[in-house]
């Protein structure tokens, strides 16, 4: 192909792009058509009915809805230690799930501020150096009676959730 073959296709090139930016620029600035049809404004209705005050659907109200997604949860209350072993099935061990099960701690603290101490575990299955996978604890986090008293629940933060804990185990899967 000779030099001059070649300009000619750049420019025809070029003027292609710029027929498509055209179009693109033109269908953007080009005002609605008429026929599209306008929904008509919503009717108010003139008598107000009484609203029932209740949570919304989102807001967990049990211990077992904060952890309604894992596929088991064991939950046991002795003394006024309550336990809550949380287990998932898929292999899921990072920053996000982490981050995540302190917001749900906070959460069941909050559902349960009458105990005295909680012993939450976190369960994941992890494959081992020979390839064995088998059922072990990524999060344990253990909150006791002195620290408790001290949580002012109004404003507790699942990111505060780590620094509070009085035992904080963590796997090393698990970590940053």
């Amino acid at each position: 192909m000779n030099k001059r073959m070649k300009w000619i296709l750049g420019v025809i090139g070029i003027i292609c792009i710029l027929g498509v930016v055209a179009g693109f620029i033109i269908d953007k600035l080009e005002p609605a058509s008429e026929e599209e049809e306008v929904a008509p404004p919503a009717e108010i209705e003139s008598e107000s009915t009484p609203v029932e005050e209740t949570e919304t659907p989102s807001t967990p109200q049990t211990i077992e809805d904060v952890f309604s997604d894992a596929d088991n949860i064991e939950i046991s209350e002795d003394n006024g230690e309550l336990k809550v072993v949380v287990t998932y099935s898929a292999y899921i061990t990072d920053k996000g799930l982490r981050d995540n099960m302190y917001e749900r701690i906070r959460t069941t603290l909050g559902l349960r501020q009458d105990i005295d101490a909680l012993n939450f575990q976190l369960k994941v299955p992890l494959k081992d150096a020979s390839g064995n996978v088998e059922e072990n604890v990524v999060m344990s986090y253990q909150l006791y009676e002195d620290r408790l008293a001290e949580i002012n629940f109004d404003n507790l933060d699942g990111v505060d959730i780590p620094a509070i804990a009085n035992i904080l185990y963590l796997h090393p899967s698990f970590k940053d």
